[in-house]
């Protein structure tokens, strides 16, 4: 089989949709809930089901000449069952430039992964997660335990995917003062090897939520990740965004990114819609 060192873009989801803008979501959501915006406990039912779907939009270099914009359409299931929540997400891609997407979390320059910079779309690959949240004091920090699955849904010929197996084991914490509520999460993941050979490598993040009205917080984040491939850039970015729960059942989070390295794209921004039933 034939390899390639090649350039890598950060998929806008899952590490956005499923573990970035999905989880700026809902830690936006339990700091209203925790600071008096909701109930945390006493009005939750048993269970909760989401649909969740967005947009988002990035466009960058990756070290090579010519940009490649990346369009993501994400469709996401929600299952929160008492400590537990279950997520399976499913993206649209739309595609062009000459970087392929393979994985979630940064990349490099390198040879060309598809053989021109014309326009492709289709699905991507898919991510199953499970998260259980430990119990903790009303007050202290809370921490979420969670491990990812992607399954290689997408086209890897059509620089849609890998055509492998990747994994991901991720720890949260996160705690609501009286006017913000900081999270931090770190990672390590396993990538599959098939026609990208891909380094394995740690992940990390960090940020703050603040509440600027009853049902709406706005919050940065600074995001990180080992370099994918061999000889490749660390991941590096920055983003700002603002969540808003419109009504009992519906919620919204739009937000802006900006990367640092060969490994992030120059900048990005995208929405994402949650319904509660």
């Amino acid at each position: 089989m034939q390899t390639y060192r090649v350039p890598l873009i950060r998929r806008l989801s899952p590490v956005t949709w499923c573990g970035g803008l999905a989880a700026l979501a809902f830690v936006a959501g339990m700091a209203r809930a925790q600071s008096g915006g909701a109930s945390a406990s006493a009005t939750s039912p048993a269970v909760v089901q989401k649909l969740e779907t967005g947009v988002s939009y990035s466009r960058g270099d990756y070290g090579l000449a010519t940009d490649t914009e990346v369009l993501v359409v994400p469709f996401n299931y929600v299952n929160e069952t008492g400590p537990w929540k279950f997520r399976a997400t499913l993206p649209w891609l739309h595609l062009t430039g000459p970087a392929a997407v393979v994985a979630d979390g940064g990349g490099t320059a390198g040879g060309p992964v598809r053989p021109n910079g014309s326009s492709t779309s289709g699905l991507g690959d898919s991510m199953l997660t499970a998260t259980y949240a430990l119990a903790a004091p009303p007050a202290g920090w809370r921490t979420d335990l969670s491990a990812k699955v992607k399954l290689p849904t997408g086209d890897e010929d059509r620089g849609l995917g890998t055509g492998e197996f990747d994994y991901y084991g991720q720890v949260d914490f996160y705690r609501t003062y009286a006017s913000f509520t900081p999270f931090f999460n770190g990672g390590y993941r396993v990538l599959g090897d098939g026609i990208y050979q891909l380094k394995d490598g740690f992940y990390a993040s960090g940020g703050v939520v603040v509440p600027i009205a009853d049902a709406s917080s706005i919050g940065g984040a600074l995001n990180w990740r080992e370099a994918i491939v061999a000889g490749g850039d660390d991941a590096t970015e920055a983003s700002a965004f603002y969540h808003t729960q419109l009504s009992s059942n519906w919620s919204t989070t739009v937000y802006a990114m900006k990367g640092f390295t060969d490994a992030s794209a120059d900048y990005g921004a995208g929405a994402s819609f949650s319904f509660k039933f």
